[in-house]
C-alpha cells in the first residue's frame, strides 16, 4: 500500500509488515530457545548411552574369560567343564548384566537421534529397532538362565550320577544343552536387528540434516 506526501508517491507502508516481521523474529527466538534447551539433553543422552555401551561390552569380555572353552559338539566335555566351574553362575550373571548395559546404552542412543521426530519412516524404524532389543534381550534373560542355573544343575547330576543312572542324565543333560542353544541361536539372530536399525536411522538423521543445510 502507498501513501502520498506533497504530492510524492512515497515508499510502502511498513505499517502492516511489522508485526509479521516481529512475529518471525520471535519465532526464530523461540526455536533459538527450544535448541538451546535441547542440546545439553542431547549430549547427556549421548553420553550416558556411550558410558553405558562401553562398560557393558567390558564387563562381558571380561567374564567370558572366566567362561572357559571346550568344543561345542563335545557334550561330556562341555558338562566336565561346568560341573568344575565353581563361578558358572557369577559369570553368566556378569553376561547377562553386560547385556542390559548395552541395552541402556542402545535406548539412550534411541532416544537422542529420534528427539522431535515422531512421524515418518525413520521415527518407525527406530522404535521398531528398539522393540527388537527388548525381545532380543527377554530372549538372552531366558539364555542365560538356562545356560547358567540348569546347566550346571544337569551336569552337577551328572558327574555325580552312579554308574547305572549316568545314561538318563545325560540325556537330560543334552536335552537342556539343545534348549541353551535354540535360545543362543535366537537371541544371536534377533540382537543385530537394533544395530541395524540405529544405523538406518542416523543415515537418515544425517541426511535429513544435510538438506535442511543446503
Amino acid at each position: 500500500m502507498f501513501t502520498k506526501r506533497n504530492g510524492k508517491e512515497a515508499e510502502p507502508s511498513t505499517s502492516m509488515g511489522a508485526p509479521t516481521g516481529r512475529s518471525e523474529r520471535e519465532d526464530r527466538a523461540d526455536l533459538g530457545g527450544l535448541a538451546e534447551q535441547g542440546m545439553p539433553v542431547d549430549r547427556a543422552l549421548l553420553r550416558m548411552g556411550a558410558v553405558s555401551i562401553v562398560l557393558g561390552l567390558l564387563l562381558a569380555i571380561g567374564a567370558s574369560f572366566f567362561h572357559g572353552g571346550s568344543p561345542p559338539d563335545d557334550l561330556r566335555a562341555v558338562l566336565l567343564r561346568v560341573a568344575a566351574n565353581d563361578y558358572w553362575v557369577a559369570v553368566d550373571l556378569a553376561q547377562f548384566v553386560g547385556d542390559v548395559l548395552v541395552l541402556v546404552g542402545l535406548v539412550a542412543l534411541y532416544r537422542s537421534i529420534t528427539q522431535g521426530a515422531s512421524a515418518g519412516a525413520s521415527a518407525a524404524l527406530a522404535r521398531m529397532g528398539i522393540v527388537v532389543a527388548l525381545v532380543a534381550e527377554g530372549v538372552y534373560a531366558i539364555n542365560q538362565a538356562v545356560d547358567g542355573i540348569a546347566n550346571r544343575f544337569v551336569a552337577q547330576e551328572w558327574v555325580g550320577a552312579a554308574p547305572a543312572e549316568r545314561a538318563d542324565a545325560f540325556r537330560l543333560a543334552d536335552a537342556v544343552r539343545h534348549i541353551e542353544i535354540g535360545t543362543s541361536s535366537l537371541w544371536t539372530l534377533s540382537g543385530g536387528s537394533p544395530y541395524s536399525s540405529s544405523g538406518s536411522r542416523s543415515r537418515s538423521a544425517e541426511r535429513t540434516q544435510g538438506s535442511s543445510d543446503g
